[in-house]
């Protein structure tokens, strides 16, 4: 293994935590995690939540298949909604017909961009949202952690982005229109990317 002093945050502790501290408002809240199937699969956010205190009939896990595909592609097209309303749609089928609140979390980083839509479509189809959990944005909470404040008199920050894999131009097109609302900089370093084929 490698160590790192650089911090490296993960979306399943990120997740988990989001999501334990929802299930304390209610504790009887039926817990849905959309994701992949290699995630889902994996059941790692599942273990953690067990491990935590949580019965595992409270938990279930929904393989999204290509979703995160179809959001690269065009986060607002009719096949991305129609996919999110189906994978919703299983979700609550699997728990069959009881009025248990729900807490949705999108354990994938891409689904982040449509959870306004996992909303709407859960709340469409009559379940009771206690939340939908997008962990992207806490990721970064370390960063912002109060003894970091006042260390220098300016700060410069920079972004840049690795990825093992190509990053084709039609995908590059649509997460930058994503991402440049909110962070002009980290759009700009997708642009610019390195690619690193032994990344991991």
């Amino acid at each position: 293994s490698t160590a790192t002093t650089i911090p490296v945050t993960g979306i399943v502790e990120t997740g988990v935590e989001q999501i334990l501290l929802n299930w304390q408002k209610t504790n009887n809240a039926d817990i849905f995690l959309f994701g992949t199937q290699t995630t889902i699969s994996g059941s790692s956010h599942k273990m953690l939540l067990m491990s935590n205190g949580i019965p595992a009939d409270k938990i279930y896990g929904i393989a999204c298949g290509n979703l995160a595909d179809l959001i690269e592609e065009a986060p607002g097209s009719s096949e991305t909604e129609k996919r999110v309303s189906q994978k919703v749609s299983e979700g609550l089928a699997m728990r069959g017909i009881h009025a248990q609140p729900v807490i949705a979390a999108l354990v994938c980083t891409h689904y982040g961009y449509v959870a306004d839509r996992f909303e709407e479509e859960l709340k469409n189809q009559g379940a009771n949202v206690i939340a939908v959990i997008n962990p992207n944005p806490r990721m970064t909470d370390f960063l912002f952690r109060r003894e970091y404040f006042q260390r220098f008199h300016g700060t410069e920050i920079t972004v840049e982005v690795i990825c093992k894999v190509q990053i084709f131009p039609s995908i590059m097109e649509s997460i930058t229109k994503l991402i440049q609302p909110s962070s002009p900089i980290t759009a700009q370093a997708i642009r610019n990317y390195h690619r690193d084929v032994d990344l991991f």
